[in-house]
């Protein structure tokens, strides 16, 4: 029986030597067989195939079997314990990089917001040009002269108060002039009576 055919054995994939047997009688049989891993094993029985005769072949204990079977579970935990690592480091690069973003997202929104007040102050500065040029030179014109017809209107309402005043003034002249001649008049006639008497 060879050595690999053993490390087979202890594994439970035998069926030649201790495959028949049960797990009690399975283990008695591994650890009457690796009690002493430096014993020599006799070379009729226990020696592969290409062994001399009378050669000592060390036998494994089922330390290293655990530690062979062992190894690549840590193995797996070491790179698991890497890509964790990893992934948390990433998952903090990611969380920076939102932040940033979120931060040139809110500088953008303030800045479209400026933008967006400057728009609307340059359209209505653009809709005053535009009714200015629509209404053109003639249009002022027209504004210019439907103010003057009103001052002109406001003149000849003025014009109209001060007629009526200058009528009032002729009227009281005429008047005053009545008065004065009928006093003349009355003073001739006193005179004259006055000279008749005499």
């Amino acid at each position: 029986m060879s050595d690999s055919k053993f490390f087979d054995d202890a594994k439970g994939n035998c069926s030649d030597e201790i495959g028949d047997r049960s797990d009690a009688q399975n283990q008695e049989l591994v650890n009457d067989k690796i009690s002493d891993p430096n014993q020599p094993v006799d070379a009729a029985n226990s020696s592969p195939s290409g062994t001399p005769a009378g050669g000592n072949v060390p036998f494994p204990s089922m330390n290293n079997q655990l530690q062979m079977s062992v190894e690549p579970d840590q193995s797996g935990v070491i790179i698991l314990q890497n890509a964790n690592t990893f992934l948390a480091e990433e998952n903090i690069n990611l969380k920076f990089q939102c932040g940033r973003m979120k931060r040139d997202q809110k500088r953008l929104k303030r800045s479209l917001d400026g933008e967006k007040e400057k728009g609307i102050g340059l359209a209505d500065m653009a809709a005053n040009l535009s009714n200015i040029l629509l209404m053109g030179p003639e249009a002022q014109l027209r504004e210019r002269i439907a103010e003057l017809e009103a001052s002109n209107a406001q003149l000849r309402e003025r014009n109209t108060e001060l007629e009526a005043s200058n009528a009032q003034l002729r009227e009281r002249n005429t008047q005053l002039e009545n008065g004065s001649n009928e006093r003349v008049v009355d003073k001739e006639n006193d005179h004259e009576l006055g000279q008749a008497r005499n």
